[in-house]
C-alpha cells in the first residue's frame, strides 16, 4: 500500500488545508519542483488574504467578539480622542434595564468591566472634546427617573456631584458645544411623564438653567453639534404628536431654522457628517410606523439619501447613531419592524458609507 506525502497549510481561524500527493508523483523531479511552487504560491495567497480580511477598513469591518445583547433606549456617543464608540445600558428583550458598558473599537465590540451607573434606560450621552470624557445624564432606573451625572474615561465611570442639577428626567437630549466648551441639555420627561421645555448648560461640571424661550416642551428628540456652523442643533421629538422643527442654539439663545421637506420624527437618531458638512437623520417613528429612511440636511433642505445596495437596515426606533470619520454612519440595535404595536429589539450593527449599507453582524 502506497504511503501518501502530506503537506499541511494553516488557513485563517486555525483551519487546515491538506494537499495529498502519492510518492511516485512526488519523487519525479519535475513534479516535485512544480508541487513545491504550487504550495508556496497557495501559502502566499492565504497570507495576503488573511491580512486583507483582518483590516478594519471602512469597507471591511468584522465582529470578532461578542456584541451587546438586543436592546433599545441605550445611550451612545463617539469618543473622538480614543476613536471608539461608547454604549451604555438600555432595556433588553425581557424589559430588564441594563448597566453594561461596551465599546466599538478596531472593528469589533468589546465589553468594559467595572462599576458604573445603575441599570437604566433613556439616559442621554455626549462627548466633551476638551476634557476628552464621555458624559451621561439622567434616564430611568428601577428607583425612578434620575438626575445624576457620570463621566467615563475609557476605563472607569465616575459620579459627578454638582450643587445645582436639572430636575430628574428621561428621554432628554444633550450635546456638547465645542466652541463654548459647554454641554446643552433640553427637555425630556419628568417623573410624572410631564414633558419639559427647559434649557440647561453645564460647564466645568456646574449646571446653570437659562431663562430663555425656545422650542416647545418635548421628549424623544435629538441634538448634535455642527462643526461647520459652530453651533448646536436640535430636531424633532414629540409633544402631543411627532415634530419636524429644527432649532439652532447659538450665543445662549434658541433660533428656529426653517427647512424644506422635513420629516416628522421621534425616537430617531441624528449625527453630524464632518466630511460632507451635513446633518444625518436615520429611522425613527413618524406617528404611524417605524422607518428606515436616511435623510441629509444640506442648504436648509432635507434630502432622502439612497443606497446603491438592496441590503439595508430594518425600520427601527429607540436606537442611536454616531458618525465615525473615515468610516461612516454607525448605527446599532433599537426596536425594529414597521408595526408600532410590535416591539422586537435588535443588536445588529450597521455602517453607511459611500452610498452603501454594510451589516457587520
Amino acid at each position: 500500500m502506497q504511503k501518501l506525502k502530506r503537506f499541511m497549510l494553516i488557513n485563517r481561524g486555525g483551519e487546515f488545508l491538506n494537499l495529498v500527493i502519492t510518492p511516485n508523483l512526488y519523487k519525479q523531479k519535475k513534479n516535485r519542483v512544480c508541487y513545491k511552487r504550487i504550495i508556496t504560491l497557495i501559502a502566499l495567497c492565504l497570507f495576503v488574504l488573511n491580512w486583507v480580511i483582518g483590516q478594519p477598513s471602512a469597507n471591511n469591518l468584522l465582529i470578532n467578539g461578542n456584541a451587546p445583547s438586543p436592546r433599545s433606549g441605550y445611550a451612545m456617543a463617539y469618543d473622538e480622542n480614543r476613536k471608539v464608540v461608547v454604549l451604555f445600558g438600555g432595556q433588553d428583550s425581557t424589559d430588564n434595564k441594563l448597566s453594561d458598558t461596551w465599546e466599538w473599537i478596531n472593528g469589533k465590540w468589546k465589553q468594559i468591566n467595572g462599576i458604573g451607573p445603575n441599570p437604566r434606560i433613556n439616559a442621554t450621552m455626549a462627548y466633551d472634546t476638551e476634557k476628552k470624557l464621555v458624559y451621561l445624564f439622567g434616564g430611568r432606573s428601577a428607583a425612578g427617573v434620575e438626575n445624576n451625572l457620570w463621566n467615563f474615561d475609557g476605563t472607569h465611570w465616575n459620579r459627578i456631584e454638582s450643587k445645582i442639577s436639572p430636575p430628574a428626567r428621561q428621554l432628554a437630549t444633550m450635546g456638547f458645544d465645542k466652541d463654548l466648551l459647554q454641554f446643552v441639555l433640553f427637555g425630556g420627561w419628568d417623573a410624572k411623564k410631564v414633558k419639559l421645555g427647559d434649557t440647561w448648560i453645564m460647564k466645568d461640571t456646574q449646571w446653570t438653567q437659562l431663562n430663555i424661550t425656545g422650542p416647545s416642551p418635548r421628549a424623544s428628540h435629538s441634538m448634535i453639534y455642527n462643526d461647520k456652523l459652530h453651533s448646536v442643533f436640535m430636531y424633532g421629538g414629540y409633544d402631543t404628536t411627532a415634530l419636524n422643527d429644527l432649532w439652532e442654539f447659538k450665543e445662549q439663545t434658541w433660533h428656529r431654522i426653517k427647512t424644506k421637506l422635513a420629516p416628522l420624527r421621534l425616537h430617531m437618531s441624528m449625527s453630524y457628517d464632518q466630511e460632507k458638512g451635513r446633518i444625518l437623520l436615520f429611522g425613527g417613528f413618524n406617528n404611524t410606523i417605524r422607518t428606515n429612511l436616511l435623510f441629509g440636511l444640506t442648504k436648509l433642505k432635507w434630502d432622502e439619501i439612497k443606497s446603491d445596495n438592496k441590503t439595508i437596515p430594518e425600520p427601527r426606533a429607540e436606537h442611536e447613531s454616531v458618525y465615525i470619520p473615515g468610516t461612516g454612519l454607525f448605527i446599532f440595535g433599537g426596536v425594529i419592524g414597521v408595526e408600532a404595536d410590535k416591539r422586537i429589539r435588535s443588536n445588529d450593527t450597521w455602517i453607511y458609507n459611500k452610498n452603501l449599507w454594510r451589516k457587520l453582524n
